[in-house]
């Protein structure tokens, strides 16, 4: 397999990791952990700004807001790039953001179960540490090369639909409850390995495929904070954009998140030169993602 980009895959990231490395790591594994030069750079105009604010959080996560320095986070440049590197060359765009200040305790879980792409799979993660992880404040877990073996939703698995589920809490939590329980069983039957991202430190960020099946490890010292942001990130090519959790495809159920997200054709880096279009849809969706001025509390 022949990473997009050539010229790409001499570069290095500022950890001093080839990015041709790097993508083989990724698609053999499901995961990386990626240290942006540009990040490092804009440090105390991005990562102190975002991490002040999840500091002085009053609640354990928030979801989407509307500050600069979360938006400048989720847009890095080097992580875009890299991103669309390791996806051959596909353009990414951001949206959505959750930034925790502790660890969440999440079950183990697919994010394609919640967001996903038509054709399926044209979504990523990036998770930056907003302080260093350890054992003890409650890191990422995750299913080293779970991303080989299926998409983890709830048909994947075997369970039924939910699109007649409501949106309140209550809702949500009897449609997730049976998928976390039903996920981890099947996974312990399969007999995956897990692993802790416990090492990340501050600034770095770990990257996952769509697939890659992961959750949240206990906190074991309710003192330490872990503060993170997690940026979610679709790539073009998808005729829509939806929740494949509250949908069923086969009924014609069809449950669209965000509707500002248009289709649009896919548009790849040059492999010889490495130049990226002037301007495609990703960019003009990068843009709305800046500008959107909604904050969920």
């Amino acid at each position: 397999e022949r990473p997009a980009c050539p010229k790409l895959s001499l570069k290095k990231d500022c950890a001093g990791n080839s990015y041709k490395e790097l993508y083989h790591h990724f698609h053999s594994e499901g995961w990386v952990t990626f240290t942006s030069c540009s990040l490092k750079k804009n440090e105390e105009t991005v990562l102190e700004p975002v991490t002040e604010y999840v500091r002085n959080l009053t609640r354990s996560r928030a979801s989407t807001v509307n500050l600069k320095c979360v938006k400048d986070l989720a847009a890095d440049p080097d992580t875009v790039e890299f991103m669309e590197y390791i996806h051959g060359g596909r353009r990414a765009f951001p949206f959505q953001t959750l930034n925790f200040k502790v660890g969440t305790q999440q079950g183990f879980h697919s994010d394609l179960t919640f967001f996903d792409t038509q054709p399926r799979t044209l979504m990523a993660a990036a998770w930056v540490a907003l302080e260093d992880t350890n054992p003890n404040n409650g890191p990422l877990k995750f299913v080293p090369k779970s991303h080989r073996y299926g998409i983890w939703d709830f048909n994947d698995i075997g369970l039924p639909y939910k699109y007649d589920i409501g949106d309140s809490e209550e809702s949500r939590s009897k449609a997730d409850g049976p998928y976390y329980i039903e996920l981890a069983k099947i996974i312990k039957k399969m007999g995956f390995k897990t692993k802790l991202a416990d090492n990340i430190k501050r600034g770095q960020t770990f990257i996952w495929a769509a697939a890659l099946v992961h959750g949240g490890a206990p906190v074991k010292n309710s003192s330490l904070t872990r503060m993170s942001q997690v940026s979610h990130y679709f790539f073009e090519g998808s005729s829509y954009y939806w929740n494949p959790m509250y949908s069923d495809i086969g009924k014609n159920k069809i449950r669209y998140d965000n509707l500002q997200i248009k289709a649009c054709e896919t548009q790849l880096r040059n492999l010889d030169s490495d130049l990226k279009p002037a301007f495609t849809c990703a960019d003009a969706h990068t843009e709305a993602f800046m500008n959107f001025a909604k904050e969920e509390l």
